[in-house]
Order: structure tokens, then sequence, then C-alpha cells
């Protein structure tokens, strides 16, 4: 597949799950080959979208002011093939957060008023298997594509002050492709993935999809820019943030759309760097707001 072909695809936030990106490439690695990643995500946001896509302040709606989340994730993910046509995928990520806010039904001179949530777990664990299915040629350069099913177990807390897990099993049938050409006169790959996900419970089912660009400007250097995010075709049960009893959901229901800028540097072909500037520009039902998302990679 030529060069360091084992960027990783397309970041999309996952709701109830930090899994910044599903897979480490479309096809399934070459047997008895691994690839290990750990990334750290950093975001914070005083805003967010509500039921009809329109930007407010965050938990304004519960007379609440001066709302603040932060959160920073730590991701595991995991590739081992278990045969030449088969690649295991484990994923699982901490998450850590603090959230203030005043709240306007204490008075003023009350302590209470100012009110500080802390909180950190793990989330829910993916399990996942990739096969291959496509390898062609075309007029403009090389064509593939892979499947990958997984499914999530609920090893997230549910009882925390600020729940990390739903409490039930997803299943998730993903879609990976890839095609290989020239931009600029650098080698380019053009990412579309695309999955389906089973959620267990009341939560809705939801569509994720992402499209990346790679440019290679040399054989270590790789400039990305996507854009992607998850849609919902079902009425928000859950939606993202304070509930009526004044409970955190960060777990939930939601729609956004987002772009994401980055750069991969490979020290060999074994070990890389990479960062990412994650933007949501739009959504409902979700916060609003920029994630910073730093990651080493061994293969």
């Amino acid at each position: 597949m030529g060069l360091f072909a084992w960027t990783l695809l397309a970041p999309v936030l996952h709701a109830d799950t930090p899994r910044f990106r599903a897979a480490s490439r479309v096809l399934p690695y070459p047997e008895e080959i691994g690839y290990f990643s750990i990334s750290t995500s950093i975001f914070s946001s005083t805003t967010e979208f509500n039921s009809n896509g329109e930007t407010r302040e965050l938990f304004s709606t519960a007379d609440v002011s001066e709302a603040r989340i932060r959160e920073t994730s730590v991701h595991f993910h995991y590739e081992k093939a278990m045969e030449d046509w088969v690649t295991l995928i484990v994923d699982i990520g901490y998450r850590t957060f603090t959230v203030n806010y005043i709240d306007l039904f204490v008075r003023p001179s009350d302590p209470k008023r100012n009110v500080t949530i802390d909180s950190d777990d793990f989330s829910d664990l993916w399990i996942s298997g990739r096969i291959g299915l496509l390898k062609a040629k075309s007029t403009f350069g090389p064509l593939y594509s892979g499947l990958q099913l997984g499914v999530k177990l609920p090893t997230g807390d549910v009882t925390s002050d600020v729940p990390t897990g739903t409490g039930f099993m997803d299943y998730e049938l993903r879609s990976l492709n890839q095609f290989d050409f020239y931009m600029l006169d650098s080698p380019a790959k053009l990412y579309l993935n695309l999955a389906y996900q089973l959620r267990g419970g009341e939560f809705d089912n939801q569509l994720h999809y992402a499209l990346e660009l790679n440019l290679y400007m040399a054989k270590e250097f790789v400039v990305k820019t996507s854009y992607g995010g998850i849609s919902s075709p079902e009425n928000a049960a859950t939606p993202i943030g304070l509930d009526d009893d004044r409970n955190l959901i960060v777990v939930g229901d939601e729609a956004y759309s987002q772009y994401s800028l980055g750069f991969e540097f490979s020290f060999s072909s074994s070990f890389s760097v990479s960062f990412d500037y994650i933007s949501r520009i739009s959504g409902t039902n979700t916060f609003s707001g920029n994630h910073y998302l730093i990651g080493v990679a061994f293969k």
C-alpha cells in the first residue's frame, strides 16, 4: 500500500466513548503484525447546541450561569492480526471531567451557589474484527475496502457523578474505504469511513461518517484534514447536558458535524506522533467547542 500506510483514519469523537479513531487502516494487518496507540484529548466549552441546532450558553435552560465543562481523555487502541484475513481491535478510554457553574436557585451568600463536579472513569470497551473486501486498480490509483464489525461492552460507570457508559451493549458495522492518488505532485490518500451503531436500551441508533484527506508532503510527514460527525434518524430521548434533576449527561443522544486539521510525523516505520485540531461546527443536543488531540502510535 506504499509509504508508511498505517495512518489512523479520520477522527470522529463518539458520545459514548472517546474512540477518536475506530481503525488504524482499511485492510487487515498481515499475520502476527500489531498496532498500538495512545491518544490524549483536551476539550473545553462554555456553549452547546440545542435541539434546534442553535448555539446557546452551556446549561442555560437549567437556571445556571457561567457554566464550563472541561474534559481530558486518554484513549488506548490496540490491533493485532489473528490471521492474514482478520484483525482484532480493542479500544477503551479513560475520561476525566471538571464542570463549574453558578446555581441561580441558591442565594449569593451561600457557598453552595458555586458548583463544581469532578469525575473520572473508564469508558465502555469496544471489541471489533476487521476483514478485507476489495483491492482494485483504477485509472487514477488503487482502491481498497474493508469491513469492521464491533461490539461495545458496558464497562463504563453508570453510577458516578458523570456516567461514562450506557449500561447496555451496542453493535456496530463499519465500512472502511481508501483511494490512493497524487495531488500537488505528492502521494495522497482519501478515506471514507461509514458506520451504523445499533445502541442498547432507549438510546437512539446512530450513523457515523467521516471523509479524510491525507497528503504526504514527505515520506515521514503527512498533513491531514477531515469532515465528519454523527447523525441520528430518531428523536433524542437522552440529550447531552444537564437534565431536569441537574444530572450531567455526557453519554446520550446527540448529532453533530465537525472538521479537523492535523499532521503526523513518522520517526520510523514503527513509531509516529500526531496532532489534530477538531472543531465542532454544528449539532443538536450536544456540546460545541474544540478538541486538541495528541497521539503516539507503535507498529
